[in-house]
């Protein structure tokens, strides 16, 4: 099975969807089912050749065969309903990947407190962030990025600043917060002297 799997994903890389395909119709002929990987291969190639009505009709016939979907599956799904500008779309995967049991990784989080930001719905970033702790996710440096942007964008320097500090404590151990405010110091004491 994995060598098979292995030789679709290089299919679907090489953008040979039609063997890949052919090749999963096979395996399944012989009475070999392919898992959620394999599927996931093909996904990913038909997003990634822009075939998303394709991929889809094939994620949603995963119940019929009795193949749960993974995080990996609801991630490149969203990743692409996002690049399409489908923000709402992309956060409703979301939605059905949680409802499903699945726990987001610290990616998928990152990638939907972005769009959101981007999109200026802080509140709805914050949200996901208090999601991503609970689900015990840490967030990252890319975390705090979007949201210091989405801050920007909505032109809230005040609650930037405030989720900065509250971000540092959370996130930063003594030496690095000590580290960062005496480099704050030194750029703020340039800033002036110049």
């Amino acid at each position: 099975m994995l060598f098979i799997t292995v030789v679709i994903d290089g299919l679907c890389t090489k953008g040979c969807l039609k063997e890949a395909l052919v090749l999963c119709e096979r395996m399944r002929a012989k009475g070999v089912h392919p898992n959620i990987v394999t599927y996931n291969a093909v996904i990913n190639g038909l997003c990634h050749e822009g075939c998303l009505v394709q991929a889809f009709r094939l994620f949603d016939s995963l119940k019929k065969i009795n193949v749960l979907p993974s995080v990996a599956t609801y991630s490149t799904l969203k990743d692409v309903v996002y690049r399409e500008g489908l923000l709402q779309d992309a956060n409703e995967l979301y939605k059905r990947m949680v409802l499903k049991g699945l726990i987001p990784n610290t990616c998928v989080y990152n990638s939907l407190i972005n769009g959101n930001c981007n999109d200026g719905l802080i509140e709805h970033a914050l949200d996901l962030g208090i999601h991503m702790e609970e689900s015990v996710q840490i967030p990252d440096a890319f975390t705090v990025s979007s949201m210091l942007g989405g801050y920007s964008v909505k032109g809230d320097m005040k609650a930037a600043i405030a989720f900065f500090g509250y971000m540092m404590t959370k996130l930063m151990t003594t030496f690095q917060i000590a580290t960062t405010v005496w480099l704050l110091i030194r750029i703020d004491r340039k800033d002036t002297t110049e």
